[in-house]
């Protein structure tokens, strides 16, 4: 097993489908480069939460495990946008989309089956046992 390109979460394809159905008013605006940018930012949110445990998002065995921090990195992009719920204490529900997060980047991480620790592009018999990651009840 040699390491792979890690596939970015969102997508340009789950961003768009997420704004038409939670947000059909506001879909038309999320076009070319302005949703290209917001899926950047939440893709970008992803890659940097990988890399601050300490591993590389590329070397993971599989990156579908990161799709839920990814959607939720987008709902924390689209708070950038004015886009979310109204009615609700702002404050709280940004500090509960971070915490919620978090924790599927920690859950994500816990599922990994491999990992190419030294990058050697093959996976060695000790690569092969579940690591664990932050404690999820942390978040």
């Amino acid at each position: 097993i040699v390491s792979t390109i890690f596939n970015d979460t969102p997508t340009l394809e789950d961003a768009s489908r997420f704004i038409s159905v939670k947000y059909p008013s506001a879909a038309a605006t999320f076009v070319g480069a302005r949703l290209h940018y917001l899926v950047d930012r939440a893709q970008l949110m992803v890659r940097n939460a990988i890399l601050e445990t300490g591993r590389f998002p590329h070397l993971a065995g599989n990156p579908g495990a990161f799709y839920e921090a990814g959607l939720i990195a987008l709902k924390i992009a689209l708070i950038d946008e004015n886009l979310y719920e109204r009615g609700i204490d702002l404050v709280s529900y940004t500090d509960q989309m971070r915490k919620s997060f978090f924790g599927a980047i920690a859950q994500a991480m816990k599922t990994l089956q491999y990992y190419d620790e030294d990058g050697d592009g093959s996976i060695d018999s000790d690569e092969y046992a579940v690591r664990g990651s932050i404690p999820i009840r942390r978040y």
